[in-house]
């Protein structure tokens, strides 16, 4: 097999895309950008991946396939000129030469909200225990079963990502406002901010309100 920075310098050159997941999720696409010392930086569509997190990556170069393994050593690199999320990869090990393709990443079937904290994966509101109790132009409120691991703090700042079926999502800066215990279950209020395009996000909101 070829030297394998040798082969990631290739794929950046090209801006090559690969695939990324985590232990058990699903597989990711993302673009090669760019080699560091420390390891290479990958663009991708939507944060996925947080630091810390080891990820395994399939890429195909002039026909032949590999796969490696991964660290994310930083989440949020910058991405010049292009909107997503940047990631540094590093500790590069265990390649190996003509790996099979990854299973096809399972498309967006019926409209999503999910909420996304500041690190670490999201918390889907649609169609799960999280139950989405009220959505407007300024904020949205929703209950989550107090067995659910995935916790939010009062005053902390976290991400929504509106999916309509079919459609591209829309991401939109918000801080929980308001957390209230109730029997069972966490009540939290969240205020969007931040807001760039206030038509787009009125037309998001009001499709996902109908």
């Amino acid at each position: 097999m070829s030297d394998p920075r040798e082969l990631l310098e290739q794929a950046a050159e090209s801006r090559q895309t690969l695939q990324l997941r985590s232990k058990d999720g699903e597989w990711v696409s993302g673009r090669v950008l760019r080699i560091e010392r420390a390891g290479i930086v990958v663009a991708l569509e939507t944060p996925s991946f947080s630091s810390g997190e080891d990820v395994r990556a399939w890429i195909t170069l002039e026909g032949q396939s590999y796969t490696f393994s991964a660290s994310v050593l930083r989440s949020g690199v910058p991405i010049p000129n292009r909107s997503g999320a940047g990631l540094l990869l590093g500790y590069l090990d265990d390649f190996q030469a003509d790996a099979p393709a990854p299973d096809k990443p399972r498309t967006q079937t019926s409209a999503q909200i999910e909420v996304l904290p500041a690190k670490g994966r999201g918390l889907f509101l649609l169609g799960g225990d999280v139950r989405l109790v009220d959505l407007s132009v300024t904020q949205l409120a929703f209950a989550v079963p107090q067995s659910t691991a995935l916790k939010f703090v009062q005053g902390g700042k976290v991400r929504v990502r509106f999916t309509p079926e079919g459609g591209p999502a829309y991401l939109v800066d918000g801080e929980i406002r308001r957390l209230v215990p109730g029997d069972g279950h966490y009540l939290y209020g969240l205020h969007f901010d931040g807001v760039q395009d206030a038509q787009h996000h009125l037309q998001v909101i009001s499709d996902f309100s109908s």
